[in-house]
Order: structure tokens, then sequence, then C-alpha cells
């Protein structure tokens, strides 16, 4: 019988990720930021605003992580979804959305975690297509307080 072979350790992508909190120079402007060993690789700005009926919110403003799909992203939307609530001010999405901010808002809406807040939004493409834009069904989503605390998608258990 042939000796079994060990399985190479997985080590996570996000296990020596720091995610921190910070004012901007702007007033009522946070910033959210992902360093591993020392190196940036996440970035989001956080507004404060008065939504609908005067609802307080904090608006995710900007987003930018170094690679994507490592849950680099998600990362910063739970530290911004805590700050936010801890504040009193559901964390909610800007009206103009990529298609990744957009996907991940649908997500939180299908799992129960957010709500749309307001009509229609509009697709804002940063890319060389910028000109194709589109709308969205919702304008603006909003998060549940208090925070979840993962906004990754659940896993299935393995059967």
């Amino acid at each position: 019988m042939p000796a079994r072979r060990k399985r190479a350790a997985v080590t996570s992508p996000l296990k020596d990720v720091v995610i921190t909190t910070a004012p901007h120079s702007w007033p009522s402007v946070h910033v959210v930021q992902a360093h591993r060993r020392g190196r940036e690789i996440g970035y989001m700005e956080i507004e404060e605003i008065d939504g609908p009926l005067d609802q307080p919110l904090m608006k995710v403003a900007f987003v930018e992580v170094q690679k994507k799909g490592l849950g680099i992203g998600t990362k910063l939307y739970e530290k911004a979804a805590a700050f936010a609530c801890a504040r009193k001010r559901p964390l909610a999405s800007d009206e103009a959305r990529t298609a990744a901010a957009q996907g991940f808002w649908l997500k939180q809406a299908r799992k129960g975690r957010a709500a749309c807040l307001r009509g229609s939004g509009r697709a804002a493409a940063l890319t060389p297509r910028f000109a194709e834009k589109g709308l969205w069904a919702c304008g603006q989503y909003v998060l549940s307080c208090p925070a979840p605390r993962s906004l990754a998608a659940l896993r299935r258990r393995a059967r």
C-alpha cells in the first residue's frame, strides 16, 4: 500500500491583514485601509451623509483593492459597517456603482443583510468602456445595524 501524502498547509491570504480606520483630511470623511506586512493592499473612503428623510448614513464613496477575489474588499466593507454602526449611521452604497460593487450589494440584499433604500441608480464603469453606462434596479442599498459579523458568502457544508 502506497504511503499517504501529507497535505500542504494552506494559509489564508487574509491571515496577516490588518484593517484600520482613520479620519480623512476632509471633514465627515473616514478612511478604511488594509495593510499586509506594512504594505497597503486595500483602501476605502466612507462619508457621513444625510439620506432620505434626513436619515443619518455612512456612504461608501470609494473602494480600491490591490488584488481582487481574495476577500480584501469584503474585509474593508465589514470594518466600515462596524465603524458606521458604532456611530449610529448604517453603511450605505453610493448611487453610482461599478459592476463589482453592484455584485457585492446584490449579494448582501440576497442574504437579507441589506435593503434597497431608494429608486434606480446608475452604473459607474471605471473602465475604458466608461460611455457604456446602464441603470441598476436599486439606487442605494443600506446595511442593517448592528453590522453583520461577516459579509462574506456563506459556505456550504460538506456532506
